[in-house]
């Protein structure tokens, strides 16, 4: 879906929250894919692999959330954000804070089928020019996945290799064997 009407930020920010995913692009809202089995799989096992190193170097992995940032203001909801601990912290209760103005660290996005390549590229390169450190592409139709970091060429990586986070987060990687495997019972 992507609404006809221009939106300003902050209109789009008063919309009621509902189950669906949106983002804000250029005053467009935009209906995030809903994701399937495979999609949920792949998202419990990044989970898995990374919480424990990134918990311990600050950082929380955030499931489905939405980031506002960028020149000119977006709203994203990456599949996978991290982000630092301090970064977001906490509303007057002391508790998470629940809006986050900046972008994420590392941003995690999971193929979905019928997802437009054109909006993922130009999410992508809005990523890479406005903060976010590493975006990482998980395609499981082809078990690949695609590594992007400002004013660096994308790369392929491939099973039976791993991605390493230590430039972000020290001991941190994912391995594409265990990842993929997770997709068969």
């Amino acid at each position: 879906m992507v609404t006809k009407q221009k939106l300003t930020l902050e209109e789009f920010l008063e919309l009621p929250e509902d189950d669906v995913s949106l983002e804000y692009v250029d005053g467009e809202v935009v209906e995030k894919v809903s994701p399937q089995t495979q999609h949920a799989v792949l998202m419990a096992k990044l989970l898995s692999l990374l919480t424990g190193s990134a918990e311990a170097a600050g950082y929380k992995i955030l499931p489905e959330i939405r980031f506002v940032f960028g020149e000119p203001r977006r709203a994203y909801v990456p599949d996978l954000g991290m982000a630092r601990s301090d970064e977001i912290g906490v509303d007057p209760r002391g508790r998470w804070n629940n809006e986050l103005r900046f972008p994420p660290t590392i941003a995690i996005e999971i193929l979905s089928p019928g997802q437009s390549a054109g909006r993922l590229l130009e999410k992508l390169v809005f990523y890479m020019e406005n903060g976010v450190r590493m975006a990482i592409v998980v395609d499981p139709d082809n078990d690949l996945t695609t590594v992007y970091e400002p004013g660096q060429e994308p790369r392929g990586v491939h099973v039976p290799d791993s991605i390493a986070l230590e430039t972000i987060i020290p001991g941190a990687s994912i391995d594409l064997g265990d990842l993929f495997a997770s997709l068969t019972p």
